[in-house]
């Protein structure tokens, strides 16, 4: 196309327009997630490590080490927080049995946690809940032919059912409540599906595994 055609200078006018036009767009700016996921592990950290005094009514006593004795570097009054160093907490015992936690906040030092009982902190935010029970599933992993369910922990106790393998039970308590037999075999009790008693070996290989 020549240079002095109408239809080349639109088209060099047009492109310089458009080009105009993209430059003053102001384009959109994403956040990093992986900066935004460090944030929240961040604060997810420091929340793990931020304790509440709860007791004494006076507060605690900061010290420079865990001894009653130790030089007083601070203090932190009833309802205050302070920033434990570690997750779980790095304590120390004295001669008296009294329990000192090391902290990084409001000052670095050590404070007491009491002489037993509950202690004198508690975590920052809700109370944490409760960790699950253990699980008392439990499964035939051995013989090949399964297991007999015995009403007493003894051979030759009545059958009152039977677990095929990898059949899956439950057990009574966790840990297991078991009972050795004259021959030195040990016995498990169960509840489900039948309450019984399951043998789970005469040494060596054990006949029960937890449940995946």
């Amino acid at each position: 196309m020549k240079k002095d055609n109408p239809t080349y200078k639109n088209t060099l006018l047009c492109t310089a327009i458009a080009l105009t036009a993209m430059g003053s767009t102001t384009l959109p700016v994403y956040a990093n997630p992986d900066t935004s996921d460090a944030v929240i592990l961040a604060q997810a950290a420091t929340a793990d490590l931020c304790r509440r005094v709860i007791n004494p009514p006076e507060g605690l006593v900061i010290r420079a080490n865990p001894s009653t004795s130790a030089q007083r570097v601070g203090g932190v009054g009833r309802g205050e927080t302070v920033t434990l160093t570690t997750s779980p907490a790095t304590t120390s015992k004295d001669g008296a049995g009294r329990t000192w936690v090391q902290i990084s906040a409001p000052n670095a030092g050590w404070i007491s946690n009491g002489i037993g009982g509950p202690g004198f902190l508690v975590y920052c935010g809700p109370t944490p809940p409760p960790p699950p029970p253990p699980s008392r599933c439990r499964r035939v992993i051995n013989p090949p032919e399964g297991l007999v369910i015995k009403r007493d922990p003894s051979r030759t106790s009545a059958t009152v059912g039977g677990l095929a393998l990898y059949q899956r039970f439950t057990i009574t308590t966790n840990p297991a409540t078991t009972s050795r037999d004259s021959e030195g075999r040990t016995w498990v009790q169960i509840e489900a599906p039948t309450a019984g008693w399951v043998s789970n070996g005469l040494g060596g290989q054990s006949n029960i595994g937890v449940c995946p």
